[in-house]
């Protein structure tokens, strides 16, 4: 979800947008003093993997379930830890018939995983299938990670931009808290919840954003929203239940997202505008890779595929309906699952449903190439990171921000 990705490709010119809306209106303020304390958290860093080596800056403690230190690692050696018959087994040696070992670095230290490191404590369990590694630390904590992982560097003049994003990012954390508790953990550090990026991806302007908000959630009837977001909208955002089942909170609609002179304020995104083409084998192997099974085709059918049309689109315009056509039959898909099965050389999806396809036809009436033409990119529901970012350039405080995005919603402090 990081804005500030390099642009892939040429953009094409831009399509014209709404005019421009009303201003948004700040969010509400609950001013009543906040009666709850911060949470700590179990972010998953890894699942299932056969080992993991972990190498600190400074002295590494081990640790056992009684608290009882089971060995002690000098800086710079690596600790290599790997499953085996039911306990873990340090460099070789086993420590003892513990499922689950703590790492403690020395004050100012870090613990480095895969290259990338972290203030602990580092929890590693066993589990069915290997090794799962979690960081207990508090949400605030937490977030100093995740922020500029999502939002990337801001610099300071875009401060309101990353409190939006702070804010949001929290309201997340709190809301989606203990969604993996199955797995020992609450959150997945990864896009399947939001990314964490450990201590290396600690910045001064995002520790000043949460600073200035700390504790502070975007909430609606006392409860915090779903707080979704997203890299690009394009001009406009979508519905929450176009996109994500069962979330119709009234704060999740689509709005336009323009300036007073009709223009998006996420336009300076890279991926404002854009356009892809697939040849005939290039979108034979991305269906065959990302249809669901309930849809997948034979690959000589997807090799003499006829159309790609759609046959739906949503309130803002994304596709919501597709249907695919071979000489056997034709297939229906819904518009985020296009999306998914559409992938980019690079193995990502198509950058949004916010799409017009274009038909290349050669012998037969087979289909020999499709040209996407799109805007934005992300799912669109929720608070636009580039638009935060526009509005922010725009002299918009944070609070107008989250008001624009997630109206009649309110911001509650829910610990100091």
């Amino acid at each position: 979800m990081r804005p500030d990705a390099a642009a892939e490709g040429p953009a094409p010119a831009a399509a014209p947008v709404a005019a421009a809306p009303a201003p948004a209106e700040a969010v509400r303020i609950d001013a009543r003093p906040p009666t709850g304390t911060e949470p700590l958290l179990l972010v998953g860093l890894q699942r299932r993997v056969p080992r993991l080596r972990v190498v600190a800056t400074g002295e590494m403690d081990v640790l056992g379930p009684d608290g009882r230190v089971l060995a002690r690692v000098r800086e710079g050696d690596d600790l290599l830890l790997q499953p085996g018959a039911g306990v873990v087994v340090l460099g070789g040696g086993r420590v003892g018939s513990a499922r689950e070992v703590e790492l403690r670095v020395a004050p100012g230290g870090r613990l480095r995983v895969d290259g990338t490191g972290y203030l602990g404590p580092l929890l590693v369990r066993r589990d069915a299938q290997g090794l799962t590694l979690i960081e207990r630390l508090p949400l605030e904590a937490y977030l100093r990670g995740v922020v500029p992982a999502e939002l990337g560097r801001r610099p300071a003049a875009e401060l309101e931009a990353v409190k939006a994003q702070a804010v949001i990012a929290r309201t997340y954390a709190l809301r989606n808290r203990g969604r993996w508790r199955g797995e020992g953990f609450d959150l997945l550090g990864t896009t399947g919840d939001q990314v964490y990026g450990g201590a290396d991806a600690h910045d001064p302007v995002a520790d000043d954003a949460l600073r200035l908000t700390r504790g502070e959630v975007l909430a609606a009837g006392g409860q915090p929203v779903d707080a979704f977001f997203h890299s690009t909208c394009g001009g406009r955002t979508e519905d929450g239940p176009a996109i994500f089942r069962g979330s119709d909170g009234q704060y999740l609609r689509a709005v336009d997202d323009v300036d007073d002179e009709g223009r998006a304020y996420c336009r300076d995104s890279p991926r404002f505008r854009w356009r892809e083409r697939w040849d005939e084998a290039a979108l034979a192997a991305s269906l065959a890779r990302g249809l669901p099974p309930s849809r997948r085709l034979p690959t000589a059918e997807l090799r003499a595929l006829r159309d790609l049309r759609i046959t739906g689109r949503t309130a803002s315009g994304r596709v919501a309906a597709v249907e695919l056509e071979t000489a056997e039959r034709r297939v229906p898909l819904d518009g985020p699952t296009l999306r998914l099965a559409l992938r980019l050389p690079g193995g990502e999806p198509m950058r949004s449903t916010a799409v017009a396809f274009t038909v290349t036809r050669g012998a037969g009436g087979r289909l020999a190439a499709l040209e996407a033409e799109g805007r934005g990119a992300g799912h669109g529901v929720g608070l636009c990171q580039w638009g935060a970012i526009g509005r922010a350039r725009a002299g918009h405080g944070y609070r107008r921000i989250l008001g624009a995005y997630f109206p009649g919603t309110t911001l509650e402090r829910r610990w100091r």
